[in-house]
């Protein structure tokens, strides 16, 4: 038997989204799925443009943010299995702009001193967050070295110093963009060609693409981003060009963030995670050793876990993250091939190796195999850390959790 959600708490959910909307402020999507690919939920609310005061539908396709990581790593997984790359292989040889890494030593915003990494890049250091790359939106440094080097963007095929030797640490960083270069330049494809041949349509997932531009049956159900000011706690619209990276040719899709998809999509794909790689179809997109592997702790032998820790220094760019990244302070946590990884059972809450990540247009999933259950909250507005958001993923957790919600 399938687990299922209880009729107690559907019904809390649906008055969870019941009391949602706000006057001027966007809705939002919940959907949750079981480890047999049937959707436990799926409901939207609210305005998805609270200027022209359209409604979300659950169809509505979302620019997804990080939500992208998670493809970039399923598809570099397959290149893994297929013998193409190795884990522990060195990346310069496909990417020789990370071939002879200098590490930063000091910044101040007019100068930037490095030294000679010590050690090369892997693949699992792009995969782990642990390669020394970085954000410029939680690293001074980097925000620092990117208006010196006149970056228009967070990312593009330059020479990118690193904030620490290269598997010392974990700092969440552009390294699934780079892990996608990599992708094209071995398979000749594009990312969204790849992950159209092997993940999109194998697992049924139609609305989903990292180039919207060529689907323009898709745009008219895109939805609109919001920002949100936190000293007036108002909304508004805003013009975004649905091109993270800032820049454009055939290798500059993003891997680290330009995926658009709909949130029954991304059940799609999370109901692999927790049926070891296979959909309830029998197709089989990762082998179920390789799943293991994407969810075994990349951390357990570094101590300097950074914003993995109980602390982390300050957003440095607010428009896009509004408090500091400190994860479950309190917690014991990891962190597997491109997601956050609970080591222990949390207390009334999902179980040990549960896998979860987040998007900074304040859009969560979480997978859980050992529940049998994944869930996602879809919204498309930034900062990061909105409260609204922020409240509404505590409480569904709750609900999902609490004793009796899930019932076979």
């Amino acid at each position: 038997m399938s687990v299922k959600l209880s009729d107690k708490a559907t019904q809390q959910i649906d008055q969870l989204l019941a009391d949602y909307p706000q006057a001027d402020y966007p809705g939002t999507v919940i959907g949750a799925i079981n480890k047999a690919g049937e959707l436990l939920y799926l409901k939207a609310t609210g305005l998805k443009n609270i200027d022209t005061k359209e409604k979300y539908e659950t169809d509505t396709l979302f620019w997804v943010a990080s939500f992208s990581k998670l493809v970039t790593a399923v598809g570099a997984m397959q290149l893994v299995e297929q013998g193409k790359i190795g884990l522990d292989d060195p990346v310069g040889k496909v990417l020789p702009e990370l071939a002879n890494p200098e590490v930063i030593v000091s910044t101040t915003p007019e100068e930037t001193k490095t030294r000679p990494a010590k050690v090369p890049i892997t693949y699992r250091m792009l995969l782990s967050h642990t390669s020394g790359l970085g954000y410029p939106f939680w690293n001074q440094d980097i925000l620092h070295w990117a208006g010196q080097a006149g970056q228009a963007s967070w990312f593009t095929n330059v020479k990118h110093p690193l904030v620490f030797e290269p598997g010392t640490s974990w700092e969440y960083s552009v390294g699934l963009d780079w892990m996608a270069v990599a992708m094209e330049r071995i398979t000749g494809l594009t990312l969204d060609e790849y992950s159209k041949e092997y993940i999109f349509d194998p697992l049924g997932m139609v609305d989903s693409t990292f180039n919207l531009a060529s689907r323009p049956d898709l745009q008219p159900r895109l939805a609109t981003l919001h920002t949100w000011d936190a000293a007036s706690g108002k909304t508004s619209t805003m013009e975004f060009a649905h091109n993270p990276l800032g820049v454009s040719g055939k290798e500059q899709q993003s891997g680290g963030a330009g995926l658009h998809s709909t949130p029954t999509d991304y059940l799609r794909l999370l109901q692999v995670l927790l049926n070891d790689g296979e959909n309830e179809k029998g197709v089989h997109i990762l082998k179920t050793e390789t799943v293991k592997t994407m969810f075994e702790d990349q951390l357990a032998n570094i101590e300097n876990k950074g914003a993995l820790g109980d602390s982390a220094p300050p957003t440095t760019m607010p428009a896009f993250a509004h408090t500091p990244l400190v994860i479950a302070p309190g917690l014991a946590k990891g962190w597997g091939l491109s997601f956050l990884l609970n080591k222990d059972d949390w207390p009334g809450n999902r179980k040990s190796h549960t896998a979860e990540w987040a998007g900074i247009a304040c859009l969560s999933w979480v997978a859980d195999p050992k529940s049998e259950v994944a869930f996602v909250i879809f919204n498309e507005i930034i900062p990061y850390c909105q409260p609204k958001f922020i409240e509404t993923m505590t409480k569904l957790q709750g609900i999902i959790y609490a004793d009796g919600a899930l019932v076979k």
